[in-house]
């Protein structure tokens, strides 16, 4: 199955880092259905224990369109050490942010330790268009 890839911008700084280790998942919120690469698009992530692990960067598609699934980073240090794996996205849990309008979070139903345990994602180029 082919599958487009879409690079986001986002930046890594030193305050996002120390901020991702105190972060912890909003009692609750309400989980959402309408998964779109749009909402997806630099969503923190959440682990299975509550703990902010890292962000989505990157978002595959199916060859109808469709979100298949969140490319994920997570550790390291300002890109340093990072890991990236793509998590299809039905074992994803949208919901929206609390404090935030408009904005989500993300978890996922593992530990970071057993996130970096899943291979790297490696982008394929893009197709040439003729």
């Amino acid at each position: 199955m082919k599958h487009l890839f879409v690079t986001l911008a986002l930046g890594f700084s030193s305050v996002g880092v120390v901020a991702q280790e105190a972060a912890q998942v909003p009692d609750t919120p309400a989980a959402r259905a309408d998964v779109t690469a749009e909402i997806l698009a630099g969503a923190d992530v959440f682990d299975a224990d509550g703990q902010n692990m890292g962000q989505i960067t990157d978002v595959v598609f199916t060859d109808s369109g469709k979100v298949d699934a969140a490319v994920i980073a997570a550790g390291g240090f300002l890109g340093f050490g990072r890991h990236e794996a793509a998590v299809p996205v039905e074992e994803l849990t949208v919901m929206d942010k609390a404090d935030a309008e408009g904005e989500i979070i993300v978890q996922v139903p593992m530990t970071e330790e057993q996130f970096k345990a899943l291979p790297r994602f490696a982008a394929m180029p893009m197709p040439a268009s003729n």
